[in-house]
C-alpha cells in the first residue's frame, strides 16, 4: 500500500498547495497515474523522483520533471557521525546499527 499512499498525498498535497516541488523516493511504476494526474492539473509545480541504490525506472523518470540516482557514496556523506559534542559536556554517539 506504500505507492498508493503515496499517489494520494502527492495529489492530496498538490490539491492543498503543499509544494511547489515534490521530491519521490522509489520508482515503482504505480506513482505514474498521480504524476500525470498532477501535471496535468496543476502545471506549475515540479516532480522530482530519487531512485534508491542500483534502481532506475526510465518509465518514472520520463514522467516527472528531473530524476537523481541515490549512490552508495551519497549514503555513506548522510550518515551521522560517530560522535557529536553538543556542548555542556554532552556528547551523543551514533548506533553502531546506524553505520554503513
Amino acid at each position: 500500500m506504500t505507492d498508493s499512499a503515496i499517489a494520494s498525498h502527492l495529489v492530496s498535497d498538490a490539491f492543498l498547495d503543499c509544494f511547489d516541488t515534490a521530491g519521490i523516493l522509489g520508482g515503482d511504476t504505480g506513482i505514474v497515474p498521480a504524476v500525470r494526474m498532477v501535471r496535468r492539473h496543476y502545471p506549475d509545480k515540479r516532480i522530482i523522483v530519487y531512485y534508491p541504490p542500483a534502481r532506475k525506472n526510465d518509465a518514472v523518470g520520463s514522467e516527472c520533471h528531473d530524476s537523481h540516482q541515490i549512490t552508495g557514496s551519497h549514503l555513506e556523506r548522510a550518515v551521522m557521525p560517530y560522535e557529536i559534542n553538543i556542548g555542556n559536556n554532552i556528547v551523543i554517539s551514533r548506533p553502531d546499527e546506524w553505520s554503513i
